[in-house]
């Protein structure tokens, strides 16, 4: 996802009169970019874009696809989309402090910061003027010292406020996410599952109304799930790059297949004991692949 903020190169601010670090600090944090947002602002901004990045899959950020759904999908889909995704938003943001690091031969340096997050702001003193730019502006995770992409804390800031503007909480996430949970899917609190069956009591049709969408033949596909995760499980360490993201939908696929065969009206003892191997050998693939991911999203 790539987002251009329109703060254009750099902005100049009239200082007058700034005797001590507080005026300086002060009259930088009310320049004002070429989007009408001031310094104090975006600085506010970026702190809660932070601890966001912070508590989430910094993947969801970068997923134009996520975020043109949440963007255009009822309250009821985007609340469900932030559930599934297991989204945490930030609480109790502690207060920011600012401060002057030290100085330049042009200007000087700003920090402003919170628990979490620390904000690195170089000025330029130019004459009776003040000029900040926003590439000047960095912003890091204190946990590790590591900074944090703009485009990345762009999409992070978006996710927060969308899931702010729709009334989600911490209290509507799912705790634990369970895999092959054909109970939930047959209780169907929320409305959101669809199963239709063959005669002969396999299932046809399985949709989860936003991302999984199965329709099978009338046959057991045991055989073929297995095969599928002997081959995923060799694929998943050939890949370094975000192009493993295609082995998450096949993933789903896969999970939903074994959910298909356990909702089998008429399955059998030894389909259940097959069931049972499949879904410990791709609880392990399936998490070897979700290490990957995360190994890949945070380099």
């Amino acid at each position: 996802m790539k987002r251009i903020i329109g703060f254009l190169l750099t902005l100049i601010l009239v200082l007058t009169g700034c005797t001590s670090d507080e005026d300086y600090i002060n009259t930088t944090k009310s320049i004002t970019f070429a989007n009408g947002q001031t310094v104090e602002q975006y600085i506010d901004n970026n702190i809660k874009a932070g601890e966001m990045y912070q508590l989430n899959d910094s993947s969801l950020f970068m997923n134009e696809g996520i975020l043109f759904l949440m963007n255009f999908g009822s309250k009821d889909e985007i609340i469900y989309l932030l559930e599934q995704s297991g989204v945490t938003i930030p609480e109790n943001i502690t207060s920011i402090k600012w401060e002057i690091e030290g100085e330049t031969k042009e200007g000087k340096v700003i920090i402003a910061s919170n628990d979490n997050i620390r904000i690195k702001i170089e000025t330029v003193k130019n004459g009776d003027y003040i000029e900040v730019s926003a590439d000047k502006i960095l912003t890091y995770d204190k946990t590790n010292n590591r900074l944090i992409p703009q485009e990345e804390l762009n999409g992070a800031l978006e996710l927060y406020n969308l899931a702010l503007k729709h009334g989600y909480t911490n209290s509507n996430k799912q705790i634990e996410y369970k895999r092959f949970d054909e109970k939930a899917i047959l209780e169907n609190k929320d409305g959101y599952y669809t199963v239709e069956y063959y005669p002969s009591g396999r299932v046809k049709y399985l949709s989860d109304s936003e991302v999984i969408e199965l329709e099978l033949e009338d046959k057991s596909y045991i055989k073929e799930i297995a095969e599928s995760l002997v081959y995923l499980d060799g694929e998943i360490e050939k890949y370094t790059d975000e192009s493993i993201n295609k082995f998450v939908d096949f993933s789903y696929d896969l999970e939903y297949q074994i959910i298909a065969e356990k909702l089998n009206k008429k399955i059998t003892e030894e389909d259940k004991k097959q069931i049972q191997k499949l879904e410990e050998k791709a609880n392990k693939v399936f998490d070897k692949l979700q290490n990957q991911v995360d190994k890949i999203s945070q380099n």
